[in-house]
């Protein structure tokens, strides 16, 4: 069986996802499209503005499906509905790191 481990930094809204990005430098976000502060779409635009190699791969989420248009034509590599299952996710997580090799 393969073991795939992750490093989890949670955060509750944009603001601060923005802010930690540049220290942690993740290689993948799980992006909740509806936040307290601001719009999953508007940190996700902030997130893809730079031209980087090193800018995190972006996954979207929601309860609802009409936002995965919108996480995808932003950028996001992929989505997944809420309530989010863990084995559905992980299989998206590993779908994504092989396309972006």
């Amino acid at each position: 069986m393969l073991r795939v481990n992750y490093a989890i930094c949670h955060v509750t809204s944009g603001a601060q996802a923005l802010s930690l990005l540049p220290k942690v430098k993740p290689s993948m976000v799980l992006l909740d499209m509806h936040l307290p502060d601001q719009s999953g779409v508007a940190v996700l635009a902030q997130i893809q503005a730079p031209p980087s190699e090193n800018r995190p791969v972006v996954i979207g989420m929601s309860a609802n499906a009409q936002a995965q248009a919108a996480a995808l034509a932003g950028g996001a590599a992929g989505f997944i509905e809420k309530p989010v299952d863990s084995a559905e996710l992980k299989a998206l997580f590993k779908q994504v790191q092989g396309s972006q090799r």
